[in-house]
């Protein structure tokens, strides 16, 4: 199974509605999103305060961001969203990540060897990710 991770992103709606509608402030999150849709067999959200979420999910407003974290509070974050992973989502699935660095390194090595992990976008910085998600959907 492939299964898309889209980070949240500091750009929110400021009401209660499903994650996907929070986020779909963030022009990235809208051309990740709709890739993840449209490429992947199953999409989930990782939040900076509820971890791994549905799309469907309801959430509120809030400002939490794991750039803004400790080492300590980075690692813990990490281990937890892991777990919900390891959880959620069947082992023998490639698991594409779209989101920052910061994000990634605190999940993937937790993960242990239990999932093939893809990150599409490494080394893009956001107006060449907004490319390649423009260029992703022309073909």
């Amino acid at each position: 199974m492939k299964v898309g991770l889209i980070s949240c992103t500091k750009s929110k709606h400021r009401m209660h509605a499903e994650a996907k509608k929070v986020y779909h402030k963030s022009n990235l999150f809208k051309k990740a999103f709709a890739y993840a849709e449209k490429n992947y067999d199953k999409v989930y959200i990782i939040s900076a305060k509820h971890g791994l979420i549905e799309p469907s999910t309801v959430i509120g407003p809030y400002d939490v961001t794991v750039l803004k974290m400790s080492k300590e509070e980075k690692e813990n974050w990490g281990r937890e969203v892991a777990s919900q992973i390891i959880v959620t989502i069947p082992r023998d699935s490639t698991l594409y990540f779209h989101m920052g660095v910061a994000y990634r390194e605190a999940i993937i090595p937790k993960l242990g060897i239990k999932y093939e992990i893809e990150i599409p976008l490494a080394g893009l910085g956001i107006g060449k990710q907004l490319q390649w998600y423009n260029e992703s959907r022309a073909n």
